[in-house]
């Protein structure tokens, strides 16, 4: 089932399972182009309702994955879809045992030759582990980000409560000590964060927790980051 949050973007929520005792709800971003294309960024384990559903919504799918985490269910999709596009970082098919992808893969820095003038995507330097990139469309004021931050709160699991709180991001607006760990240019990574920060937006989509309506918040809570 598809949750609609403005007129063009919707989500697909579902759980992830990094342990079988930590499950982690995670949401699959869908944005609908005013040319009819249908990006579907971290694509989920979508069921055959879901998948007719998308069929319905556009003829013109790209899957996108937004970071080098975000992969799992990529072949699912393209198995459904083998001639869509699929957009990601190069290092994908190699770093994350995804061999069956490089044929298909392009490079999720060419992505803007796919999106309107609305819809900026912005590569987050400094954290090769993670080679994140987030969009941003500015016709909604929506911010789309997948691990760079969380926004997780105390109804997760017992398991997952602890988990959280092993990295900082348990039952709050935060990013991942996972992903601070692994920032390997911290000047690189605060000039893109800064530039997130610059951006006039009302909501932040995340990939995992509730969606954040209170921007100043996620702008105070990334800026706690550099």
């Amino acid at each position: 089932m598809l949750n609609r949050v403005t007129d063009r973007i919707s989500t697909f929520e579902y759980m992830a399972y990094p342990t079988p005792v930590t499950p982690m709800p995670t949401r699959t971003v869908l944005y609908s182009q005013a040319d009819g294309k249908l990006f579907l960024f971290s694509p989920g384990p979508f069921d055959e309702a879901t998948f007719k559903e998308l069929e319905n919504m556009s003829s013109e799918i790209i899957l996108v994955s937004p970071n080098l985490f975000h992969h799992m269910h990529l072949e699912k999709s393209f198995e459904r879809w083998p001639l869509v596009a699929i957009y990601g970082q190069p290092a994908l098919w190699k770093l994350k045992k995804q061999p069956w992808i490089k044929p298909y893969l392009r490079d999720i820095r060419e992505i803007h030759t796919q999106l309107n003038t609305q819809m900026k995507a912005m590569f987050i330097r400094g954290i090769p582990a993670l080679a994140e990139t987030v969009f941003y469309d500015s016709d909604s004021k929506t911010l789309i980000v997948t691990d760079l931050m969380f926004n997780m709160d105390s109804t997760v699991a017992f398991g997952t409560r602890l988990l959280l709180s092993a990295f900082g991001a348990n039952n709050k607006l935060a990013q991942s000590k996972l992903v601070r760990m692994n920032t390997k240019d911290k000047s690189a990574y605060k000039s893109s964060a800064e530039k997130l920060l610059d951006l006039d937006f009302a909501r932040v989509i995340v990939s995992h927790g509730n969606l954040v309506e209170d921007a100043q918040a996620f702008k105070v809570a990334l800026s706690k980051t550099l």
